[in-house]
């Protein structure tokens, strides 16, 4: 099989640079290696501390590859300065004459061991770029009501002066104060949410008068 990305390390070398990031709990901690413009780039995530450094060598690493920080830390260790060769199989880091597991984190590999898109593993790497994971977003549930919340002291004011008020009432009120038309729905379950209580309009019998 075929190296995906190999690069010559001196073991203390790595090993320096890793220990300077200073993380806590190496045991919990991950380490990504990925390519940089003269070497590789070391970004460690750990559960209570995180950093990344940068490191020259020689060769060239072409992969976003995860390997468990403890792991490679007690490894690098066991070498002291001997010069190593640091090679990427699929599925495997070797070091020297040692193999540790390891994920690629290039999106076709994430498709591939996930079983979805291409697209979905772009997007999914990009929300780990960008804020720190790749947990579901929340779903469902009124996504209206930020909306009519932000109205809340104003609606109040108008149903304490008017307990009498229908929804469909406060709901052109609103319209023509502040431009937004919530549905009565809308309305009815803002009150449902602030726990507020409406007297109910007592309803007028038609009148007798004027009939034959």
């Amino acid at each position: 099989m075929r190296a995906s990305c190999s690069i010559q390390i001196h073991a203390n070398a790595l090993l320096g640079a890793m220990r300077s990031l200073r993380i806590r709990r190496e045991a919990d901690a991950i380490a990504i290696l990925a390519p940089a413009p003269r070497g590789i780039l070391i970004m460690v995530q750990g559960a209570l501390t995180s950093g990344h450094t940068d490191l020259v060598c020689r060769g060239r690493w072409s992969r976003r590859i995860a390997v468990p920080y403890g792991r490679l830390i007690h490894i690098l260790a066991t070498y002291g300065d001997a010069p190593l060769t640091l090679t990427f199989f699929e599925g495997t880091i070797v070091i020297g004459g040692t193999r540790i597991p390891a994920l690629d984190l290039s999106p076709p590999a994430v498709a591939a061991r996930f079983g979805v898109g291409v697209s979905s593993a772009i997007r999914w790497v990009a929300r780990v770029r960008e804020e720190g994971d790749c947990l579901p977003k929340k779903q469902g549930g009124d996504r209206r009501s930020h909306r009519i919340d932000a109205h809340r002291a104003l609606i109040l004011d108008w149903v304490e002066a008017e307990p009498d008020l229908t929804l469909a009432e406060l709901s052109a009120r609103l319209a023509e104060a502040v431009g937004y038309r919530p549905p009565v729905s809308v309305v009815h379950r803002f009150f449902e949410r602030h726990d507020v209580t409406r007297k109910k309009r007592r309803r007028t019998r038609p009148s007798k008068t004027g009939q034959t």
